[in-house]
């Protein structure tokens, strides 16, 4: 491990950037404190000066909005530090410099902080308020600078852009091609390249990767293969710590768009199925055999303390420099220790034909990969494969899913959005490759990251929902399909039901206990812990060797620190992320009948940490989980039936799938009959969320998607 003085670039250089921002944090404000104590000390300043610089440039990295904001509020504080020298202070050239790099960062913070609420609005959905904030940025940004080019790109607004490029000189040429590129001057990114330097003899797999996506858009198609190919071999060469920063550098832009690249060459030059290799490979990291549940739960507590350091830091904690880095230090020397200090690598996966032939006769695969502005879908099956690619941008894309979701999502809507909304995404997701879900009755879906929000089920084929069509599971990766497990029959016969604990500062959810008993009532050697008894001590005691582990309560899922998930159990007691990690959980299925549940960080290269990874890293076979905040009454209702039909011999994506098509069958008038005769009693419904607002569906109306598509199926 590096000293405190290193630590924070050595987290950076495996892209652990909460980490460091929390470790440059708390080191800055110390500097600053000491500085703003003796002002007039040139020495003091000029350190609280490099403090400050490296966490403006950790949270430049980041692209978070809420760490450029820290970083803006250290920047003027350090700076009226700096007008506080003496003139004799400026007669070093290492204090002018300081003070020059933090005008520098000043000036553009505040426009930077902007664009990144622009990008936050854009992956929620929010275009309008994504160009709104762009607007707002662009004159703050400095005149001629690489921001405002960057912000008049992506205004669209291309004319004032070129203006700008004309006159920008940046040291890096590959740089200046590609916003050229970016730019729609082609010609003039070509020239550029043209006079700048060859690749050195051992170039990097960023520098291999960045030309490679420029010769693609370049159209040389062969010379992109060769460099992209290059870059993924000199990437994947590099020894991984472990696995959260084997997931950590999936989550890097540059690895993600150097894998697209990659992905595209490949099928561009005809090979469908090398391509779809390379597709999965970031994703198939989840299915690699082999880690103890010690080694699982120590790397996830790593990524647990990354994560609260930076949530602390970014509400304005203040925590000693060196009790950050040792908080750091030592839950790195945690996962050293378990894991004797064995690198991971990155798993090739299955081929094609591997999948191909894990699948059932009756049943197809659609695969997704979704990058700037292409989105790739296959078609597999055993008797063939359907590669289709459509350009179609991620921030478009993720305007349409979180529409859709939202419209869903709403257990007091109506529904009358869902089809319109679902029909427009189908002409992208479904349409291109309909022919090839003829004649089959099982689907498989293997959405990327920014995809997993987005219930298929609602998607039309012919004017029909997919739900109607198919008994519908999604998969992380494809990898899934060949695990050697897979297809296998559900083992009822010792089941762990958890649901109403009594929580010390929560409402209850009295749904959750109606299911559990009831849950019981069909697997006669279940256990049940509810109310006070339902602990996290009890849990983690009683869920080895369990074949079902059901939990009914509620969720927090923080899509930005999936780490710190939890799920809520009797007094203050959480099941949180890193226990569930360090679980021995060899179960058969695993229920989170709770909010959220499904949902997670989507990473550029297209996993999801969360909740999800924790449980299939930990050899869960089958996995439900939901997609949104549940409502208790529905949630006792879909779990009961469900566990009706496994009884009698249903998979666990048939016994879900009828579930559903039973629930969307009732109007609310029979819903709460149904649960009252369950429940002996009427309870009023709320979701299973932290929040736990009361729910209404309006008289007279059918049940919403909310009620009867919340859940998903992950597993084969």
């Amino acid at each position: 491990m590096p000293d405190e003085e290193d630590l924070a670039r050595w987290l950076v250089d495996r892209n652990a950037r909460w980490a460091a921002l929390a470790v440059s944090a708390a080191d800055g404000r110390e500097r600053l404190g000491i500085a703003l104590g003796a002002l007039g000390d040139p020495m003091a300043f000029a350190r609280a000066a490099v403090a400050t610089l490296r966490l403006n440039r950790i949270a430049e990295e980041l692209a978070d909005p809420d760490c450029t904001e820290l970083a803006g509020k250290r920047l003027t504080e350090c700076l009226r530090v700096a007008a506080a020298l003496p003139a004799v202070g400026y007669g070093f050239e290492a204090i002018r410099d300081a003070v020059r790099d933090l005008r520098d960062a000043d000036r553009r913070i505040e426009a930077l902080t902007l664009r990144h609420r622009a990008t936050r609005a854009d992956h929620a959905g929010r275009l309008g308020e994504g160009r709104s904030l762009r607007e707002q940025a662009l004159p703050r940004a400095p005149a001629g600078s690489y921001l405002e080019a960057v912000l008049l790109i992506e205004l669209d607004r291309m004319a004032e852009a070129w203006r700008v490029l004309d006159d920008l000189d940046l040291p890096d040429p590959v740089a200046m091609a590609e916003l050229n590129i970016l730019a729609g001057r082609p010609e003039k990114a070509r020239e550029i390249l043209a006079l700048a330097p060859a690749l050195p003899p051992e170039p990097t797999w960023s520098d291999l990767g960045r030309r490679a996506g420029i010769a693609l858009d370049l159209g040389d198609v062969e010379a992109a293969d060769d460099l992209a190919g290059r870059a993924v071999a000199a990437f994947e060469r590099a020894p991984v710590p472990n696995d959260y920063y084997r997931a950590l550098a999936g989550d890097h832009v540059a690895v993600a768009g150097m894998y697209h690249v990659a992905v595209r060459t490949r099928v561009e030059l005809g090979d469908v199925g090398g391509a779809f290799g390379l597709a999965d490979r970031v994703r198939a990291a989840i299915t690699q055999p082999g880690r103890s549940p010690a080694i699982r739960g120590a790397e996830a507590r790593l990524g647990a303390t990354h994560e609260r350091l930076a949530a602390a830091a970014l509400r304005g904690a203040e925590p000693r420099h060196a009790d950050v880095a040792a908080e750091v230090v030592a839950a790195e020397s945690a996962v050293d220790r378990v894991s004797s200090g064995s690198p991971v690598g990155w798993p090739a996966g299955p081929s094609l034909d591997e999948i191909r032939q894990s699948l059932p006769a009756n049943a197809a695969l659609l695969y997704y990969q979704s990058f700037d502005r292409d989105l790739l879908v296959w078609a597999v099956r055993r008797d063939g494969v359907v590669c289709r690619r459509r350009n179609l941008s991620r921030r478009d894309l993720a305007r349409a899913v979180r529409e859709l979701h939202s419209a869903c999502a709403d257990p007091a809507a109506d529904g009358d959005r869902v089809p319109d909304l679902a029909a427009r995404l189908a002409v992208d997701l479904i349409e291109p490759v309909a022919t090839a879900l003829t004649g089959i009755d099982r689907l498989f879906v293997a959405p990327p990251g920014n995809l997993m929000l987005l219930p298929f089920a609602v998607l039309p084929l012919n004017r029909v929902a997919l739900a109607e069509h198919f008994v519908l599971s999604v998969l992380p990766s494809a990898a899934l399909l060949t695990r050697s497990e897979a297809g296998r029959r559900l083992d009822t016969g010792k089941a762990l039901l958890v649901g109403d604990p009594q929580y010390a500062d929560l409402p209850r959810l009295p749904g959750t206990g109606v299911e559990v008993r009831a849950i019981a009532s069909r697997l006669p050697s279940a256990l049940v812990l509810a109310g006070p008894a339902s602990t996290s001590e009890a849990f983690a005691h009683h869920a080895v060797g369990r074949s079902i582990v059901h939990l009914a309560t509620h969720g927090a899922v923080d899509e930005l620190r999936p780490y710190l998930s939890e799920l809520a159990l009797s007094g203050a007691d959480r099941l949180t992320l890193p226990d569930l990690a360090a679980l021995d959980l060899d179960v058969d299925l695993l229920v989170l009948s709770a909010c959220h549940t499904g949902r997670g960080r989507a990473t550029a290269g297209g996993d999801v940490l969360g909740l999800t990874r924790a449980a299939l890293a930990a050899g869960v076979r089958h996995l439900i989980v939901s997609l949104w905040p549940v409502d208790d009454i529905s949630a006792c209702l879909l779990m009961t039936t469900m566990y009706r039909r496994l009884t009698r011999g249903h998979t666990v994506a048939e016994a879900l799938a009828c579930a559903s098509r039973d629930l969307r069958a009732m109007d609310d008038s029979r819903r709460v009959a149904a649960y009252a005769r369950l429940a002996d009693a009427r309870h009023a419904s709320r979701v299973r969320d932290v929040e736990a607002v009361e729910t209404h569906v309006p008289a007279g109306h059918s049940l919403p998607p909310a009620h009867w598509v919340p859940f998903i199926h992950i597993g084969v």
